[in-house]
């Protein structure tokens, strides 16, 4: 994959019983911000806040860029997996 796309990180979107929600290529330069972003605009759910954590449970800053956490949290394997959590903040109704 880093020889077809050298420029792009293998990114796997997990939920939290680790079925797959989303495969995609990024940019290195993207930010973890970004990807949180874009899972919101896939993720209608908008009373719920959105997590992302590493295999090894460490959540990235928003502002990092997506190719250092690739280069610090990536699989033997060469992808990224990371689990998307959600945390209810405004409470049942």
């Amino acid at each position: 994959m880093e020889q077809l796309y050298p420029d792009r990180i293998p990114l796997v979107i997990l939920d939290s019983n680790g079925d797959v929600i989303k495969r995609m290529l990024v940019h290195s330069d993207c930010t973890v911000g970004k990807i949180l972003f874009e899972i919101r605009m896939i993720h209608l759910d908008s009373d719920a806040s959105l997590m992302l954590l590493t295999e090894t449970n460490v959540m990235p800053c928003a502002s990092e860029l997506i190719g250092r956490t690739h280069t610090i949290y990536k699989n033997t394997d060469g992808f990224l997996y990371l689990t998307l959590v959600e945390e209810n903040v405004f409470g049942e109704y």
